[in-house]
């Protein structure tokens, strides 16, 4: 009997709560220990005996038995078997603690419903309570009172009608009453949670009152017709909430939600909804609009049917919400919410949006409150196919002002519907897992997709075969361009195609990530670039171009230029001596791989041309020795015949006291200084202080 308590859901003074399959049992913990009666004792140690006979050695297993509950070994007290197969052994005091439980304590998949003990014990246990045997009563009317305690042994069932009233309870004791009885709710009543062990069962209380008690919380639970009657049978509005952090619903579970009132002043930081059947949503699907109140809300994400419920919530115009994220993987999931008029839904100011799938269909019926501005938006069709008829508008009546647009998968047939407002968004990002998510706009014509004014525009993934089709509003109307490949095929239309030209000339600023870097020979670039980037993160991303001809790519002019990863090994392939100066030139590699092949040079053999600053970035430090630094910015004479020095400012940078370890520069390898005007050594580059040639004259 030492775990009864470990095995109840609940208590309430020096009562516990057990769930039984009857129905939940109520026992007081000073109740008298149950034995079994000599008489029937011999006979169990009989029948024991004759199912050990099973074993080779049955003396040495009820030696070495003890009971599965407490413990307890065979010298201490009388075990009995709990299933036939004698898995496990059971005591005589922890018996009926089993029996409350099911009936077996045996956890091996053939004897979960093996009822040994209960075909043995159930009608023959007994409580010494002055010579008189104590049972456990049934009762049909219970009302929860405090201290909520018991002198006897309870059980309550189905047909047992429980009366809720000026009363606050668990959140785990209230659905198991839901569950289990048949429960009546009056006046003030209000749930809370709470941990094992404390009472489940307070007076009623007000809010301020019961903000203070620990956050409800609501477990998914087996659906039953007890708990749908009782719900149905609730009053709207019944059941106070006071402090309560997150809020997670699925399946029938959602229909109580309007039965809740929450505090005017709590502030969720997630509420999520969730039903992939319409059966779900029998009670909830018929309220009115704006009834159910859920205060102020950070995060909410509705998932399947649950989507047509959102004009049933009042979401408070002064609510800011983090993220409001919809997720309807078919259309039926959207069977109500589509009638609704364009512009009517609101949902105060969100500063993320997510529409997925088919929810993407009722973006016109959202309101974003005044002059909000969404940070971002996401429109994703993952994995179905296009939405035929499908009209989508983003207006400053529906969602303000974009700063960020994302689409995934499919964008182009999302992209097709969008009405771009005349205020500029700062990022459009279009991705494409699948080469069916891009249509075949090559048989529209060159320049078949229009673009509004965007300040950056990111292409990945199939969606940068589209490159040589886009068209923009205006000239600079697309400031800075990102193109990913994370896949060869995301890539292998444009490298296989007749033409060696791909446009990317009016863009002024120009990032190209991982395979992208095999078109690089191909882009035809502004004739005076602001910013290029080129990052490599895997060796097979740059496998191709590093065996090209040294010196064969030309970029123009370029401003600054950033080298990430295994991309710097593309740095002998590019000229930038001549005209073309640069800026500032960084290099950044934060393993030794990232400059494997690079380092395979010979000294002194890469021509960097005319470089203002040049950063170098832990591992790609130890390339210094293969740069040529000065040939370009040694002194010329001007026109008075007067020395004219265009010098160097070199930067040095080690992060991390691991990368200076691993950083070998041998005597041969010793860096000169000639042409350099100013060396920064950050971090622990200032250890390569002594490897610097000439760095006591700077």
């Amino acid at each position: 009997m030492e775990n009864m308590q470990n095995n109840s859901f609940a208590t309430c003074g020096d009562s516990l709560f057990f769930d039984t399959t009857e129905g939940i049992m109520i026992i007081p913990e000073n109740i008298p220990k149950m034995r079994i009666s000599d008489t029937k004792r011999e006979f169990m140690e009989l029948k024991k005996q004759k199912l050990l006979k099973r074993f080779t050695d049955p003396a040495e297993k009820e030696r070495d038995s003890r009971c599965a509950i407490c413990g307890d070994n065979n010298t201490k007290t009388f075990l009995f078997p709990t299933c036939r197969i004698v898995h496990y052994f059971a005591c005589e005091g922890c018996i009926p603690e089993i029996l409350r439980d099911g009936g077996s304590a045996c956890s091996f998949p053939g004897c979960k419903n093996d009822t040994l003990l209960r075909e043995e014990f159930e009608n023959i246990i007994e409580q010494q309570n002055g010579g008189a045997t104590a049972y456990t009563q049934a009762i049909d009317l219970l009302t929860l009172t405090i201290p909520g305690r018991w002198p006897n042994q309870v059980l309550i069932k189905q047909e047992t009608v429980v009366t809720l009233k000026n009363i606050a309870l668990s959140d785990i004791l209230l659905f198991k009453l839901l569950e289990k009885t048949k429960v009546v709710v009056g006046e003030n009543v209000s749930v809370f949670g709470n941990f094992k062990g404390e009472d489940c069962i307070r007076a009623g209380t007000d809010f301020e009152g019961l903000r203070l008690l620990r956050p409800a919380s609501f477990q998914e639970i087996q659906i039953s017709v007890c708990f749908m009657e009782n719900i149905i049978r609730m009053a709207n509005s019944s059941i106070k909430l006071g402090k309560v952090e997150r809020l997670k619903l699925q399946g029938y579970m959602i229909n109580i939600l309007p039965k809740l009132i929450l505090y005017e002043e709590n502030v969720m930081k997630k509420l999520s909804l969730d039903a992939d059947e319409k059966l779900h949503l029998l009670e909830i699907l018929y309220i009115a609009d704006n009834s159910i109140q859920v205060g102020k809300v950070k995060k909410l994400k509705l998932q399947g049917y649950m989507i047509n419920i959102l004009p049933k919530l009042i979401l408070y115009e002064e609510n800011v919400m983090k993220k409001l994220s919809l997720d309807a993987d078919e259309k039926l999931h959207l069977l109500e919410i589509l009638y609704v008029a364009d512009n009517s839904i609101q949902v105060g100011k969100v500063k993320r949006l997510k529409l997925c799938n088919y929810s993407i269909r009722i973006l016109p019926r959202l309101k974003i409150h005044g002059k909000g501005v969404v940070e971002e938006l996401l429109l994703d069709v993952r994995g179905l196919n296009p939405v035929p008829g499908t009209i989508i508008e983003i207006t400053n009546a529906s969602v303000g002002t974009v700063k960020t647009l994302l689409l995934r998968n499919y964008p182009f047939n999302v992209l097709s519907k969008l009405v771009f407002h005349k205020e500029e968004s700062e990022i459009l990002s279009i991705d494409a897992d699948k080469k069916e998510h891009v249509p075949n706009i090559t048989s529209a014509g060159n320049n078949a997709i229009w673009l509004g004014k965007v300040k950056k525009l990111e292409l990945c993934g199939y969606s940068i075969n589209i490159l040589p089709n886009l068209k923009l509003c205006s000239k600079g109307a697309v400031e800075e361009l990102s193109l990913n490949a994370r896949e060869m095929e995301h890539v292998s239309g444009i490298i296989h195609e007749n033409s060696n030209n791909v446009c990317v000339k009016m863009f002024k600023e120009l990032a190209i990530w991982n395979y992208f870097v095999h078109v690089l020979p191909k882009l035809v670039l502004h004739k005076e670039m602001e910013m290029f980037f080129m990052g490599a993160i895997e060796k097979e991303h740059v496998s191709g171009i590093v065996y090209a001809e040294n010196n064969t790519i030309k970029l123009g002019k370029v401003k600054k230029m950033k080298l990430y990863m295994f991309a710097i090994n593309i740095l002998p392939k590019l000229v930038l001596h001549g005209e073309n100066g640069v800026e500032k030139l960084i290099l950044s590699a934060s393993e030794i791989d990232h400059v494997s092949e690079i380092i395979r040079a010979e000294n002194n053999s890469i021509k960097l041309g005319k470089v203002k600053t040049l950063e170098l970035k832990s591992f790609a430090i130890s390339i210094l020795p293969k740069l040529k630094l000065h040939e370009e910015n040694l002194p010329v004479e001007n026109t008075h015949r007067e020395k004219v020095m265009e010098e160097i400012c070199l930067s040095l940078i080690i992060p991390k006291l691991e990368h200076a370890y691993k950083i070998i520069l041998a005597e041969k390898h010793r860096i000169s200084t000639r042409g350099v005007k100013n060396l920064v050594l950050s971090g622990y580059a200032i250890n390569f202080l002594p490897e610097i040639h000439g760095a006591s004259d700077l």
